[in-house]
């Protein structure tokens, strides 16, 4: 790999890179590129299963996309070979999924966009609160999304869903809170995510 300086930035090209990262709903995929956008290697992990169930449930394992998006980073970065430094890392993951986290940090099965158990429920919101769901969150009534998976599962019966004695979550994460929790030990969101919720 040649080493020059980028003349707009002023950093040693071919040694910094920026990688950008994205649990997607089917794998997670990995893409390095030099500080003057030249892609210098692309990566994916294996598919990411997806529980479906007969009732229009779309359930994923959460640690099991933390493990995709591991393997395509390790992938993409072994690609750039052993002189790169990674100077910025971007995460992106599947837009609507929820995931529930109940105390120390534990993730349940993260409910996906795709899931269409709460169906019901948004139709009776968009005949009668649409509007102020719409105004308060910016986000339409959808099924598969936080705010109507949650009270999906609220009324439903959180212990029927998830399991008998399962407290109420302490907290309804996205997909990618929920990485970029597990690559910092913090937890933070974004307004469109928090919106959602």
């Amino acid at each position: 790999m040649e080493t020059r300086t980028s003349p707009m930035t002023g950093l040693s090209v071919g040694h910094q890179v920026v990688v950008g990262l994205d649990a997607g709903t089917t794998s997670a995929k990995g893409l390095a590129v030099d500080t003057e956008g030249e892609i210098l290697a692309t990566a994916a992990s294996d598919p990411i299963a997806t529980r479906t169930t007969k009732d229009g449930g779309s359930e994923q394992d959460p640690d099991e996309i933390w493990r995709a998006l591991v393997t395509a980073g390790r992938l993409v970065v072994k690609g750039v070979g052993p002189d790169a430094s990674v100077a910025t890392l971007a995460v992106a993951a599947q837009s609507g999924s929820v995931i529930p986290v109940l105390a120390g940090a534990r993730a349940e099965r993260a409910i996906t966009w795709m899931d269409t158990r709460s169906e019901s429920l948004v139709e009776n919101w968009n005949e009668e609160i649409a509007e102020t769901i719409r105004t308060v969150s910016g986000w339409a009534p959808t099924s598969g999304v936080g705010l109507s998976t949650i009270a999906w599962l609220r009324a439903s019966g959180w212990g029927h869903q998830i399991g008998e004695h399962s407290p109420w979550p302490s907290r309804w994460s996205s997909v990618d809170d929920y990485l970029m929790f597990r690559l910092t030990g913090q937890w933070v969101t974004n307004p469109s995510n928090a919106a959602g919720m």
